[in-house]
């Protein structure tokens, strides 16, 4: 794992990459686990790693509150109610999540709106996305088809069948020696099927077992 490293960058770009921060964080609340974008991802956006930029804002007035999950100073507070480049490229980022490669995001000094070379290339990522949109609806449609053959598994639950035309006699009794762990297992059974008597099992059993070896 590489070192962290300081980034050169203005106090003004620490702080307007902060609020972004901060926005993304407070957007994700109202998400669903799978539409969420964690800051590690979301800070690639700008061309660098979370780890260079807390290492750069140690120096500086910008401090990260663990209780709010949020970067704090003067600056991002005065400026917290101003609307500037920082929110146009939150909306970006959120509405073209996983589909666009924004270009590390530069601002000018009036905070009014990103530069124009990085608003073609979004505008153009997401044209392409458009393009290809059905193709990947598709495929999708394709693989979840598959999936959902490949998770169905036919399972034949056995029925007991008890043929009374062959238990129409009056029974009787007779003695004969059985092994005792047969015994156990056939009373187990009898009790999980009690709508039948143990009696009438056994006497299905010997006529399957009988019928089933009758030509061998």
């Amino acid at each position: 794992m590489s070192k962290a490293k300081k980034l050169d960058l203005s106090m003004l770009e620490l702080t307007k990459i902060a609020k972004a921060i901060n926005e993304n964080t407070k957007a994700n609340r109202n998400k669903n686990k799978d539409d969420k974008i964690s800051t590690d991802i979301f800070i690639r956006h700008f061309g660098i790693q979370r780890k260079d930029f807390s290492e750069t804002i140690k120096d500086t007035n910008i401090k990260y509150n663990k209780s709010t999950f949020q970067y704090v100073s003067d600056d991002i507070e005065s400026s917290s109610n101003k609307s500037d480049a920082s929110d146009t490229l939150i909306k970006i980022i959120h509405s073209n999540k996983g589909n666009t490669k924004v270009a590390p995001a530069k601002y000018d000094e009036s905070e009014t709106t990103v530069v124009k070379s990085e608003t073609i290339g979004i505008n153009k990522a997401i044209i392409e996305f458009e393009n290809m949109k059905s193709g990947l609806v598709e495929m999708l449609g394709w693989y979840k088809g598959q999936r959902d053959k490949e998770n169905i598994i036919d399972i034949e639950i056995p029925i007991i069948s008890i043929n009374r035309d062959k238990l129409t006699e009056q029974a009787i009794t007779r003695g004969f020696k059985i092994y005792p762990s047969v015994v156990a297992e056939f009373k187990e059974f009898s009790k999980r099927n009690s709508q039948y008597t143990m009696q009438d099992l056994m006497a299905m059993a010997l006529i399957e077992y009988m019928k089933k070896y009758s030509n061998k």
